[in-house]
């Protein structure tokens, strides 16, 4: 099964009403309705393969920032850029 990416979505009581409605009309969850709706939306944008070409591009994509920051905490190293970060925020 995918990794999935969990994140917060803000709705209004309306959008949240008929959501919930349109998931019960279908057996679904309103995160299964939410995702399915996103799913049919791709597919029509990207085409039926969307998935494939988006996880060949993260994977040839460089590890993102706060993916960085967190192996220098871990390993306990800096760069020079972040040693001048925040040597500088005491200047203010």
């Amino acid at each position: 099964m995918p990794e999935k990416k969990n994140f917060v979505l803000r709705l209004n009581k309306a959008t949240y009403s008929a959501l919930e409605k349109w998931a019960a009309d279908e057996f679904r969850s309103v995160n299964g309705q939410i995702e399915f709706i996103l799913n049919a939306a791709l597919r029509e944008q990207f085409g039926k393969n969307y998935p494939d070409n988006f996880r060949r591009l993260e994977l040839s994509k460089p590890p993102a920032k706060e993916d960085e920051q967190v192996r220098q905490t871990q390993t306990g190293t800096e760069t020079r850029s972040d040693k001048e970060a925040s040597s500088n925020s005491g200047d203010k």
